[in-house]
């Protein structure tokens, strides 16, 4: 051991093709002296390596690695150590052959890098035998244009490096170092197959990758890590018994900045057990991630293993805060039981999302975020190209975001799944594709989104709904399903569901292209709904549900039955709506089937037209239609303004300018169908065949009360016609002024009154 010139700096000549960062005390392969170096003011004594060997010898004439720092460790003062510009001519390796390299006192050592490609120039390897270097507690170190390699322990923790003290990392690469279990028993789990830290560790410009542990295989961390212009690279957590954190495991507190996390991975190699976190697992620690991405982390394992959680970040207790980075690519080969390809959120976690871009993620389900109890807040992101976007069982909040062109994977989850509290503002949710029901969102708890954009979805419902919805200022548009298959395009309500302020237009499916409510509560108010297709209900289909409709319009819809709306054993109340210019076969406004209750009042039922019954309103249950226009729509075969064959109540109403091709332009009351008309005016309606005003017809029973029938028109009785069969009862009512057809008869009534 050659210490001679331990004090001073000798002007050692380094080759040309050497080159230090700024931050070592080298210019273009020539060494420095300590202040123009940048070498720290305080060191007291710098030492110079030159020679690769692994030795103590005090009279060999040389100095080691490992003879320099056993003479910093007892010196007073903070050292450093440099290397001869012979010894690193061309890349070398120092090889241990005596176990560690152990720091106790503060020191830096510094190694150079070649001036043409960059690369390191110095390894130092363990030989797969020992650890490389383990940081005391009591010492300040900082580790310069290292390799960092080929560190190995077993029964214990930090392949590569163990840090207990304040340690700096620059210009590095830590690889393949790896810890070992000596059995194979489930307790033996060991940490930190890269680097192992308790202390306070800052890396900058480094790589640490393919190392291996079971827990933490990159670094683990139970302290404060700050990682800048860092990689972590393909490494494995891999074991028996729940491989966590391929990358990073965390439990103090890490800070990663312009870094990558990407290709590392956790691999289960037996049945039962998980893995989790293949780039970072966070378990109740602290991690800040920004300027970074996290991308194509993986959880492998052999067939039939059954849960892979968190691909990208795995969050347990902890805090998750990642800003303007990318979180792509993550997957997992497991077939079922694996979610949160992305992030995956557990134990009443925080993850904060800002900035960011979460995209092709995959699991079987929920590959982009899965907040399974804590609390998530996404804001001013994009989640794409993910199978299922965000699953939230905890607390939620998406605000300025877009999620677009998410898919529902083999479960068939939707672009956002809910069970616990969603709230969705100022946000678009488009062009994503479910396998099954939904391909938007999914509530089974308590859902709002408020000015925001869901448009052009597929397969699946825009909303679907059986828990509790608030839909505010809101444009749910352009969605579909399979006619044959899916039921509600823009929204399926099985709970209950409130909108208000939004538009629901152009959405198809089979039962209610705008909204299907089956057995739930649907209020809608101040709303649009325009221009949705269906085979029943082309605005609205319920199904033993109740709905509500204020101050609202229903236009341009359209099905089979029930252009507007459709009812089959629930109850609707509609007041202060338009239905406008909607098609179908039967019942172009309104279609209220058998058990169906509708109650119609302050309401324009205007323009719309069907190729059968009803132009206004088909009726087979109960309807009471009260202070309200029916105007302007038109049957191809019978009932232009209303078709009734159960119970039909009409009371300070107009019907007016109604058609049909052959009977009741205004309206037809058939098979024992009972129809009350009380305070109201039947004018200008008409009819090619019978009853321009009334038909009455196959036992059907009608009363007129107060009311006025005039200036209908139809080839017989251009006001009323009944049949033999029928009863009109007739109480202060004006039948007058009707007209017949040419050729025609009765221009009033035709058949028999009974006053």
């Amino acid at each position: 051991m050659d210490l001679s010139s331990t004090s001073t700096l000798d002007n050692h000549q380094f080759s040309t093709n050497a080159v230090f960062s700024s931050t070592t005390p080298y210019s273009n392969g020539t060494l420095l002296d300590p202040i123009s170096g940048g070498m720290p003011r305080h060191a007291s004594s710098i030492i110079t390596v030159n020679s690769i060997a692994d030795v103590v010898d005090d009279f060999d004439g040389v100095t080691t690695l490992r003879e320099a720092i056993n003479f910093a460790n007892v010196d007073a003062t903070e050292d450093v150590i440099l290397f001869n510009s012979s010894l690193l001519a061309s890349a070398q390796q120092i090889t241990l052959s005596l176990g560690e390299l152990n720091i106790i006192h503060s020191l830096n050592i510094i190694a150079p890098q070649d001036s043409l490609t960059g690369e390191n120039l110095l390894t130092v390897s363990g030989n797969n035998a020992s650890r490389v270097f383990e940081i005391d507690a009591r010492a300040t170190v900082t580790l310069s244009g290292l390799i960092i390699t080929n560190g190995a322990v077993t029964n214990d923790n930090g392949g590569g490096i163990k840090n207990s003290g304040n340690l700096t990392l620059e210009n590095s690469i830590v690889r393949n170092n790896r810890v070992n279990a000596s059995s194979s028993n489930d307790d033996d789990v060991f940490f930190g197959g890269g680097i192992y830290n308790t202390g306070i560790l800052t890396l900058s410009n480094s790589t640490i990758s393919s190392n291996n542990s079971n827990r933490g295989s990159g670094i683990y961390n139970t302290g404060t890590i700050t990682l800048n212009n860092t990689t972590i690279s393909r490494n494995g957590a891999v074991g028996n018994f729940v491989p966590f954190g391929g990358g990073i495991y965390n439990e103090g507190t890490v800070t990663l900045s312009n870094s990558i996390v990407n290709n590392n991975f956790t691999n289960i190699s037996r049945g039962s057990n998980s893995g989790a976190g293949g780039g970072i697992y966070n378990r109740n620690g602290i991690v800040k991630v920004s300027d970074s991405s996290i991308d194509n982390n993986a959880i492998a394992g052999s067939p039939g293993f059954f849960l892979g959680r968190g691909v990208g970040i795995f969050n347990s207790g902890g805090i998750i805060d990642v800003s303007n980075s990318t979180i792509s690519g993550n997957t997992t080969s497991f077939v079922a039981g694996t979610t949160g390809g992305g992030i995956l959120n557990t134990d009443g976690g925080t993850v904060r999302l800002s900035d960011s871009t979460i995209s092709n993620n995959s699991t079987n389900s929920e590959g982009g975020i899965s907040n399974l109890d804590g609390i998530l807040e996404v804001s001013n992101s994009t989640l794409s190209g993910n199978i299922g976007a965000i699953s939230n069982g905890g607390t939620a909040t998406v605000s300025n975001s877009t999620i677009i062109g998410n898919s529902g994977g083999p479960t068939g989850s939707s672009a956002i799944s809910n069970s616990g509290t969603l709230t969705v503002s100022n946000s678009i949710i488009s062009d994503n594709q479910g396998s099954f029901t939904v391909s938007g969102i999914s509530n089974s708890g308590t859902l709002t989104v408020s000015d925001s954009t869901i448009s052009g979805n597929q397969s699946g419902s825009a909303i679907s709904n059986r828990g509790t919805a608030t839909v505010n200022n809101t444009t749910i548009s352009g969605n579909s399903t399979p006619l044959s298959l899916i039921q509600g395009g823009g929204i399926s309500n099985s709970g209950t569901l409130r909108v208000n302020n939004s538009t629901i237009s152009g959405n198809s499916a089979r039962d209610g292209g705008g909204i299907y409510n089956c057995a739930g509560i649907v209020r809608l108010s101040n709303s649009t709904i325009d221009g949705n297709s269906a085979t029943i209900g082309g605005g609205i289909a319920n199904f033993s549900g109740t709905v509500e409709v204020n101050n609202s319009s229903f236009s341009g819809n359209t099905a089979s039955n029930g252009g507007g709306i459709f009812n089959s054993e629930g109850t609707i109340g509609v007041s202060y709506v338009t239905l406008l210019n909607n098609l179908a076969t039967d019942g172009g406004g309104i279609s209220n089937n058998p058990g169906g209750n509708l109650n119609v009042s302050n309401s324009t039922i205007n323009g719309n037209s069907v190729s059968n019954v009803g132009g206004g309103i088909f009726n087979s249950g109960t309807v009471e239609v009260n202070n309200s226009t029916v105007n302007g729509n038109s049957a191809s075969v019978s009932g232009g303004g209303i078709w009734n064959s159960n119970t039909l109540k009409v009371n300070n109403s107009n019907l007016s300018n109604n058609s049909a091709r052959f009977e009741g332009g205004g309206i037809t009351n058939f098979s024992s169908g009972t129809t009350e008309v009380s305070n109201s005016t039947l004018i200008g309606n008409s009819a090619s065949g019978n009853g321009g005003g009334i038909f009455n017809f196959n036992f059907g029973t009608l009363s007129l009360i107060f009311s006025t029938i005039t200036l209908n028109q139809a080839a017989n009785g251009g006001g009323v016609f009944n049949d033999t069969s029928g009863t009109v009862r007739v109480r202060d009512t004006i039948i007058a002024g009707n007209l017949i057809s040419e050729g025609g008869v009765n221009p009033d009534v035709a058949g028999n009154l009974t006053s």
